[in-house]
């Protein structure tokens, strides 16, 4: 929830979209349907919204908000459901977005890393929810300021996605002038007060940590895009079928990447089966913008930066 009091601070309009894998059918009460096509559905909640026991964290982000910028209440979230959308479904979404918001600028935000694949690396963690997300924003128009946001990266290790993949990304999309910046927060800094505080997190189970996962990596989605595999494959697609199909049908036919482990596993060949993969600045004429969470686990969503350059 960093970029949020930011952005407030910095007199923006900000309009939150969860591109999540929860089910926006669950959450009840006062709940407005948005957008509906076939099985995708839209829904404006707020925190007197009821939401499904198992999962709808954007209940608790607004009443979260609500409370820490009365001013501005109530708040709202649109929730939506990643898999039920394609590039052409998804970009008719984000179009009515912006005619009902007058938006200007897209932050979407990736907890992890496996937006950046390009779709020829061993592990791909969840390529087709980025890919349509990242295709999406890339081609829209007249937006005056796009942004692929990563954040926590390593954690998508668990998700099959190498660290070297990663950084090879990161490489490669910095060599073709993708590469936006990095920033982390700083510790006791308010904004670091606001996520925690958001956040309340109880770690029950012994996770993977490491100082890279507190910096927050900044990318242009259209030098994503033009980078993808993926998204070349699954741009055209009109059904979400289709689009696993094409997915498939293309990554059988290139070779791909041997496993690489970073740190190097002892007496490895780079030989391992690969795993198959599951279906910095914001400029002063940017008025709203919208955040949109390409993973909203939990609450990460807005787990973003606490130093923004403002652009004159």
């Amino acid at each position: 929830m960093n970029l949020y009091p930011e952005l407030m601070r910095m007199k923006k309009r900000v309009v939150i979209g969860s591109y999540s894998f929860g089910d926006p059918d669950r959450i009840q009460g006062n709940s407005e349907v948005f957008f509906q096509h076939q099985k995708a559905l839209v829904k404006k909640v707020t925190a007197q919204s009821e939401g499904d026991w198992h999962y709808a964290p954007e209940i608790n982000i607004c009443a979260f908000l609500d409370e820490k910028f009365p001013e501005s209440a109530p708040h709202f979230i649109y929730a939506y459901y990643a898999r039920s959308f394609t590039v052409s479904l998804l970009s008719k979404l984000y179009l009515k977005f912006i005619d009902e918001h007058s938006i200007d600028a897209f932050v979407i935000i990736d907890g992890g890393s496996d937006s950046l694949m390009r779709g020829n690396e061993a592990g791909l963690g969840d390529p087709l929810e980025d890919a349509v997300s990242v295709a999406t924003v890339a081609l829209l128009p007249g937006i005056k300021l796009k942004i692929l946001l990563t954040i926590g990266l390593g954690c998508d290790r668990f998700n099959t996605v190498s660290d070297a993949s990663s950084f090879r990304a990161i490489a490669e999309l910095t060599r073709d002038g993708g590469f936006m910046g990095c920033f982390s927060i700083e510790p006791d800094s308010f904004s670091d007060q606001f996520l925690q505080e958001a956040s309340e997190l109880q770690l029950k189970e012994s996770l993977f940590l490491w100082p890279l996962m507190a910096i927050f990596w900044a990318f242009d989605p259209v030098a994503v895009a033009r980078r993808s595999l993926t998204i070349q494959w699954i741009q055209d697609s009109e059904t979400v079928a289709d689009m696993q199909k094409s997915f498939f049908h293309n990554r059988a036919s290139i070779k791909v990447l041997p496993v690489e482990h970073l740190p190097a596993v002892a007496g490895d060949t780079h030989t391992t089966t690969p795993p198959e993969p599951s279906t910095t600045t914001i400029y002063k004429y940017t008025h709203t913008v919208l955040l949109v969470a390409l993973l909203l686990l939990g609450v990460t969503l807005g787990h973003l930066v606490h130093k923004i350059k403002l652009q004159v």
